[in-house]
């Protein structure tokens, strides 16, 4: 988890480490990660080392993760699983507060992900 202290997410990321839900592991980049961010690179990297799942929204570098044939998920699938998972009731309004905070999800991403967790039809898209 790559997070500049007094960034945004930096006490996310904190309070993450200290209830165990995360761990900071320092990673020597793979150098055919190169062209993507530090933080992308980093995820790739350990994933492939690790065979961890690695959490990316950027496309760029869930196309390499999918290249790489690595485990890739992004920011809304992991709500749709903890909603299959129980723990969270309901994901709608976590995906109307993302969106608030200008996350890129398009209207028929928001619907996918609400009938992904069975919150629609899929065919619902009357919102």
């Amino acid at each position: 988890m790559l997070v500049k202290e007094g960034s945004q997410g930096a006490s996310e990321r904190k309070e993450a480490v200290d209830a165990g839900w995360a761990e900071v592991v320092p990673v020597e980049t793979d150098s055919r990660f190169s062209k993507l961010g530090a933080g992308e690179a980093a995820t790739l990297t350990h994933a492939r080392r690790t065979g961890a799942l690695a959490l990316l929204d950027d496309q760029v570098a869930r196309s390499h993760a999918l290249m790489c044939q690595l485990r890739v998920s992004g920011t809304v699938g992991v709500l749709v699983i903890a909603k299959r998972k129980g723990f969270v009731d309901v994901i709608e309004p976590l995906l109307d507060e993302l969106r608030k905070r200008n996350f890129r999800l398009s209207d028929n991403g928001f619907q996918d992900a609400l009938a992904a967790a069975g919150e629609r039809l899929p065919s619902d898209k009357s919102g």
